[in-house]
């Protein structure tokens, strides 16, 4: 792209900024405060899912694979039940492992979100969104989320964009 000139924030003086600070200083008070009361020593474990996350993820999944026949034999219930079993299922699952954000094992993040592909390609959704949007949100020419859908384009006169 033409106006790409290979800097596209500018980050002089980023590390004293107040708002990178404060939200810093947000961050680990509150993740650590999680880390602290679970016990574990690397605060990274207490932005994972916990055990009550990971149950309600496995119930969802059992739920909605346990209605599967029914939907198949157009059972009228569960053509509209099965629908959004999966929705919930790939809410709370699908989207959180692909983000790397289920499991503090990179390799059950990296697996997960194949158990079950109906939102998209997990490998396409990885370059895709998880690398392109979030290495580039909101930048015009930049985010691929934004050549789908440019209403989702958020710009503030505060963002000092290239």
């Amino acid at each position: 792209d033409e106006r790409d000139d290979g800097l596209v924030y500018e980050w002089d003086g980023i590390e004293n900024d107040e708002f990178v600070s404060d939200l810093k200083a947000l961050t680990s008070e509150y993740f650590g405060t999680i880390a602290k009361e679970k016990g574990l020593s690397n605060i990274t474990e207490a932005t994972k899912a916990t055990p009550a996350r990971w149950a309600l993820v496995m119930t969802l999944m059992i739920s909605f694979f346990g209605t599967l026949p029914l939907y198949i034999h157009g059972n009228w219930f569960f053509i509209v039940l099965t629908p959004v079993l999966a929705w919930l299922t790939i809410a709370n699952y699908w989207h959180d492992a692909t983000h790397f954000a289920l499991s503090s094992d990179w390799r059950v993040n990296a697996f997960m979100p194949y158990l079950l592909p109906l939102l998209s390609s997990p490998s396409v959704w990885y370059h895709q969104h998880t690398i392109g949007h979030h290495a580039y949100t909101n930048i015009g020419h930049k985010d691929p989320d934004l050549a789908h859908a440019p209403q989702l384009m958020r710009e503030h006169k505060s963002i000092r964009w290239r």
